[in-house]
């Protein structure tokens, strides 16, 4: 999927994923924000609902390649706008997009988008922007988690991260047929990219980031995890094997 459907009843929280959202296609396609082709579809305030014309010309744009990066993002600001027969037209384009577009439907609750809309978009709550003081130049200083994900738990990486060998080792045994889903994957390493940099903020809390050998590894972890979901995207890489080298690679964190 690369179709983002965030929600929350605040606009200003909305208007803020989606920035979070463009930034990180920016770091993951390496491309800088100004240079990202970015089309917006706005709802006029003359009308009720978001035009069909409008619609149709969003799928017309989103089948053209960008000229001048790998990255084509289309954002629908206000999607509970979208009539019945807006949402369905997208169907097809929202199923099965170019590889190069991402998709973002912001709205102000998902109630308001039809079942077929929810079901083949990845769900995320502009809520679950997580902020890092730390790493800002690492990260642009913002993740989106996709909170509907089946990939595991925070806590659950967390506890993971904190085991011995044999145990990630395990984990990845009991795991292995989820990593044929590129989703599952994404979120996953988004997962184990916060855990690390939460780790990094309680190592500044307690007066450690002075250690400049444990900063330069967790920075190169977040990086190595970087490389690998740009990989995936570009199915060159098998996504088991990477994930596997990186939690073995990765250092105990401390209980």
């Amino acid at each position: 999927m690369q179709t983002r459907l965030i929600y929350e009843t605040s606009k200003s929280s909305r208007i803020k994923a989606i920035d979070a959202y463009i930034k990180k296609c920016s770091r993951e396609f390496n491309v800088k924000q100004e240079d990202l082709e970015i089309y917006y579809v706005e709802k006029d305030i003359s009308k009720k609902n978001i035009a069909i014309d409008q619609v149709r010309k969003v799928i017309e744009n989103v089948k053209i390649k960008p000229a001048n990066s790998q990255c084509k993002i289309v954002v629908i600001s206000d999607a509970q706008y979208l009539s019945i027969e807006g949402q369905n037209a997208l169907l097809k384009i929202i199923e099965e997009p170019p590889s190069y577009a991402q998709i973002i439907l912001a709205v102000d609750s998902e109630d308001n988008l039809l079942p077929t809309i929810k079901s083949r978009c990845i769900k995320v709550n502009a809520k679950t922007l997580v902020a890092d003081d730390v790493y800002g130049e690492l990260t642009d200083g913002l993740l989106l988690v996709d909170e509907d994900s089946n990939s595991p738990s925070k806590s659950e990486i967390d506890a993971l991260l904190k085991s011995n060998l044999g145990k990630k080792i395990d984990w990845l045994t009991d795991n292995k047929k989820q990593f044929s889903d590129s989703a599952w994957v994404n979120s996953l390493l988004d997962q184990i990219e916060i855990v690390l940099r939460d780790n990094l903020i309680d190592l500044s809390k307690n007066g450690d980031i002075g250690n400049d050998k444990t900063q330069k590894k967790y920075v190169e972890f977040i990086e190595e995890i970087n490389k690998i979901k740009k990989n995936i995207r570009n199915n060159n890489v098998n996504a088991f094997l990477n994930v596997e080298a990186l939690l073995v690679g990765l250092p105990r964190i401390k209980v």
